[in-house]
């Protein structure tokens, strides 16, 4: 029954990843077509870096600016990630999510507890 309902889960993530590459898509170019949103979904899953991303958009015909080119896959992976390669599991190799970056704290310092 888990399984179940981690599929539906990860089904309405990826309907989510498309309305929302939709809605960028319908503000930038004037064209949200939800074929091409699940084409961009899929070319930014399989993609690692920006400039992996760029050069699959441009070998499929679709110029587009830096920036919307960055805004596109940073939505992707940041409700896709992508999955490590050869891994199911695991850490994430660098370029994931920010998020899951342990925090930097800094330790007290031995002389700010004076008496």
């Amino acid at each position: 029954m888990g399984g179940a309902k981690m599929e539906g889960l990860k089904k309405l993530e990826y309907l989510s990843l498309v309305s929302k590459i939709c809605t960028e898509l319908e503000s930038h170019i004037g064209c949200g077509d939800k074929v091409l949103a699940e084409f961009i979904a899929e070319l930014g899953r399989t993609s690692r870096t920006v400039d992996e991303f760029d050069t699959k958009l441009k070998e499929s015909g679709a110029e587009m600016p830096d920036y919307f080119v960055r805004t596109l896959l940073t939505i992707i992976h940041a409700i896709l990630p992508p999955e490590p390669d050869g891994q199911a599991g695991g850490s994430p190799k660098p370029g994931g999510r920010p998020r899951r970056r342990a925090p930097s704290r800094v330790s007290p310092s031995p002389t700010t507890e004076r008496g």
